[in-house]
């Protein structure tokens, strides 16, 4: 294990991967922009209106849209 030059000769820990959304192994950044991406975790959630569904208009499902900041309790760590 590594020594630092102010731990008296004492093991360093490995620094702590920080847990949040871009460093998440299910977290898919967007390729148009460095601070957004879709969190992959789950299955695409149906987006509701508050309307009714009957059945004649297409639904709309995604994938949550997140801020490469954010964080959840499901964190996984990206591997390498």
């Amino acid at each position: 294990m590594p020594v630092g030059p102010h731990d008296h000769g004492l093991p360093v820990s490995p620094p702590r991967m920080e847990r949040k959304c871009e460093n998440c192994a299910f977290w898919d950044p967007n390729k148009k922009t460095t601070t957004r991406g879709l969190c992959r975790l789950n299955p695409p959630t149906v987006l509701a209106d508050g309307v009714t569904w009957t059945g004649s208009e297409p639904l709309v499902m995604l994938w949550p849209d997140t801020a490469k900041n954010d964080w959840c309790g499901k964190f996984e760590a990206k591997s390498g």
